[in-house]
């Protein structure tokens, strides 16, 4: 099952004279009606629960929307329970958009353009419980596009309980676990300033009966457990948030942002971990999601699994490679095969540039 969503856009308009103040915007969504939200002049942090519309059950939207220089962060969640044999279906939406005006590459006044890129960073974790096994009806969602006069993209990441589905940039990705690096090659002007604005728009539907009850889909893009910018945010590419020709600079003024440095609005010159570690970053025990946070002195290949009590592999949560700094983690308490495990002690351990940490979870009923 598709829905339809507005497309999220990356704009770079055309250049204008002076440099306004940066504007800041959240909106929020049920099913297909449109709750209202607000633009600001400073930074936003929102979060909304309500209910949702009644389709044989009840259910709750949790939507929370972090919008600030250089960044946006969402995180989606609905949660339902089905009263009934007939099938019914819930949905939410949270958006949030950044925009700032006065980017501008600086250099030589001849040519009056020059090739770039732009670099964003997408970092997305979904998880499901409940819902019709093999039905994509009950999925999260992000839609991201990047659209500027000069080039553009546009692609959405669905993840539901059969498969993960990416378009565009996404192309290829099947994990539910995703951080990479979005280029945004284009012609650019030189000085001259443009206007850049992000937004991210992420949700989710849960779809199922009584059979699969209780459901439950979350869009996790930096919500409440990564204020960071882990959402979308300004990229670092070999040190540059542009990658430019020799010569050349890049800055934002309105967000702070000077020689094409971007170090994220939390934590602004605290250095990068200088070892591999493994926290909590939520409640243990639990029965819900268990969250931990990852330290990454280096990029690098990264693998994080879940162990049982006799050594067993219950779950690969993350096998890929990951830039260095923090990263959220979560394990919905499910293994490989996407059934509930029992309730008590298991292993995370995660691998990474030759070294390893594992912590103790504990899981309840």
């Amino acid at each position: 099952m598709r829905f339809a969503l507005p497309l999220l856009c990356i704009l770079v308009l055309a250049a204008t004279p002076a440099a306004s103040a940066p504007s800041y915007y959240v909106n929020f969504w049920n099913g297909g009606a449109d709750l209202g939200g607000y633009t600001s002049g400073t930074s936003i942090a929102e979060t909304r629960t309500y209910g949702l519309a009644p389709s044989n059950g009840s259910g709750t939207f949790t939507g929370i929307a972090h919008a600030g220089p250089g960044y946006v962060n969402c995180l989606g969640r609905v949660d339902c329970t089905w009263d009934g044999g007939s099938s019914g279906s819930f949905s939410g939406r949270v958006d949030a958009k950044t925009l700032a005006d006065d980017l501008i590459i600086s250099g030589p006044p001849s040519p009056a353009s020059i090739n770039a890129t732009l670099n964003l960073r997408v970092k997305v974790n979904f998880s499901r419980s409940g819902g019709f096994p093999d039905n994509n009806g009950h999925t999260g969602y992000l839609e991201l596009g990047a659209n500027t006069l000069y080039s553009g993209t546009v692609s959405d990441l669905t993840c539901g309980n059969h498969s993960t589905v990416g378009t565009g940039v996404f192309s290829g990705v099947t994990s539910p676990n995703v951080d990479m690096i979005v280029p945004i090659p284009g012609n650019y002007p030189v000085n001259t300033p443009f206007t850049l604005q992000i937004a991210l728009y992420v949700g989710g539907a849960a779809y199922g009966n009584i059979d699969c009850s209780p459901g439950r889909v979350e869009t996790d893009a930096g919500g409440a457990y990564e204020p960071a910018g882990t959402g979308v945010s300004l990229g670092m590419v070999d040190g540059q948030i542009m990658t430019l020709p020799a010569g050349y600079g890049f800055s934002i003024p309105s967000w702070g942002i000077q020689n094409n440095t971007y170090t994220g609005p939390v934590g602004v010159g605290e250095p990068p971990p200088t070892v591999l570690d493994l926290a909590l970053a939520g409640a243990n025990p639990t029965s819900g999601d268990t969250r931990l946070a990852l330290d990454l002195p280096r990029n690098g290949k990264v693998r994080v699994k879940v162990y049982d009590a006799a050594g067993r592999v219950v779950r690969t949560l993350f096998d890929g490679t990951q830039s260095a700094g923090q990263h959220g983690i979560v394990w919905d308490g499910r293994d490989g095969a996407g059934s509930a495990v029992a309730a008590g002690i298991y292993f995370v351990r995660a691998d990474a540039q030759g070294r390893s940490r594992t912590l103790r979870v504990a899981r309840i009923r």
